[in-house]
């Protein structure tokens, strides 16, 4: 039996859906076969199914290959297509690196607001408390 997917072996798992090769055919069966060459585990296609990163990951990454993004598939652009492309690729860099700077000052500002009142950072870094997924057992 495998061990759990844990978030470390989720990441891998998606790098190595990140890096499939274009040439190649993904589908579940070669997927599963990649993992258990490159991180010698062998999980069953419900089972990364299940974990939804890598099967995001998964489905990004065909509909990827199946746009065909490759250098090959940019030799039909016309120069124009390609700067239109650049500038839209440069706006949405930019709207990521906004929305970072955003997320940045808005973390700044909640440990001022929380350094004030007293709280200490091993304060926020506590874990959060164990969801009770079953309802019906009562503490």
């Amino acid at each position: 039996m495998a061990p759990r997917i844990s978030a470390s072996r989720a990441d891998r798992m998606v790098a190595i859906l990140d890096s499939w090769p274009f040439e190649e055919k993904l589908s579940w069966a070669a997927f599963v076969y990649e993992c258990q060459q490159k991180l010698h585990l062998c999980y069953s296609r419900q089972a990364l199914c299940k974990h939804w990163t890598i099967a995001e990951a998964f489905s990004r990454n065909k509909r990827r290959l199946k746009k065909g993004c490759d250098l090959a598939s940019l030799r039909g652009l016309t120069l124009q297509k390609t700067c239109e492309r650049i500038r839209k690729l440069e706006f949405e860099v930019q709207v990521l690196e906004n929305a970072n700077q955003a997320l940045l000052e808005q973390f700044v500002r909640w440990a001022y607001n929380a350094s004030i009142r007293g709280l200490s950072e091993e304060h926020l870094n506590q874990p959060l408390p164990a969801v009770n997924r079953n309802p019906s057992l009562v503490d």
